[in-house]
């Protein structure tokens, strides 16, 4: 779920934050995020900069990213799962910038992001 506060767009961002803080991140954690800065739980924080790294680089990543999330206990499944949320959640980035914004759902509006 790191993921999808990694990924930058609103609504996605808006979702994932809903979805960690009810799974009990805490809100400082969420924030960190949010702001770009990795969490502060180790294995959390190499999802995270992964994601980042997918993203931002277009899925160039390289081999360090790669060793650097493994060493932090991140299996290689995980590492799929983490690169098809990269995926899902860059198409819905799209398609949310492409529609103007897509209005949130009341129980996101919460957590709202710009």
């Amino acid at each position: 779920m790191a993921v999808g506060v990694a990924v930058d767009n609103q609504y996605g961002v808006a979702f994932h934050s809903t979805v960690l803080a009810s799974l009990g991140v805490d809100d400082s954690e969420l924030e960190r995020m949010r702001a770009n800065e990795p969490p502060s739980d180790a294995k959390r924080a190499a999802v995270y900069k992964l994601a980042r790294s997918i993203v931002l680089d277009r899925g160039k990543v390289d081999d360090e990213a790669i060793s650097r999330a493994t060493a932090a206990g991140v299996t290689t499944p995980e590492i799929l799962e983490i690169v098809a949320e990269c995926t899902f959640a860059g198409l819905v980035g799209t398609l949310d910038n492409l529609a103007g914004r897509v209005e949130l759902d009341a129980f996101l509006r919460p957590r709202v992001w710009n």
